[in-house]
């Protein structure tokens, strides 16, 4: 398995027609990471090559995730199907014909320990997340003993 992981760092290089490689890998996974603090360190020493996809124009905030899915979608696709037998194989989930459901958060509940204490911080100031730690009860280190909520800087 080769990992290619997404990386803003001066050695990750630009995913484009040329700095393509002559062939992909048999087996390639392309490791995207959060807009807010990117691929794990673990991740990006695990990876074979550091990446990014070049965007054009200003944008001060906006769906990364969703722009480099095109990209990779538009640019990469044809390769990775580039024969009848992987074309059929990927057809019903290329045309959507088939929906894909989400997948579970892992992290939740008995994985929260994966997620760094930062991300944890910063997720629980969110309002979506606030109103999901209403709905169960927070652990009781979390919980301040006046009843209210904490208020942690990172």
């Amino acid at each position: 398995m080769t990992i290619w992981a997404t990386d803003l760092s001066p050695q990750a290089e630009p995913l484009v027609a040329s700095n393509k490689p002559n062939e992909l890998p048999a087996r390639l996974a392309i490791v995207i990471g959060r807009e807010t603090n990117g691929v794990s360190p673990e991740m990006l020493r695990a990876a074979h090559r550091r990446v990014y996809l070049p965007l054009f124009g200003f944008k001060v905030r906006g769906d990364l995730d969703e722009q480099e899915k095109q990209i990779i979608h538009e640019k990469w696709h044809p390769q990775l199907v580039s024969n009848p037998t992987q074309a059929a194989q990927a057809e019903p989930w290329t045309s959507s014909r088939v929906p894909i459901r989400p997948l579970d958060d892992l992290r939740r509940e008995k994985h929260e320990a994966w997620v760094p204490k930062s991300v944890r911080r910063r997720e629980r100031k969110m309002p979506e997340v606030r109103e999901r730690l209403g709905k169960r009860k927070q652990p009781e280190s979390e919980v301040p003993s006046d009843g209210s909520q904490p208020d942690k800087k990172e």
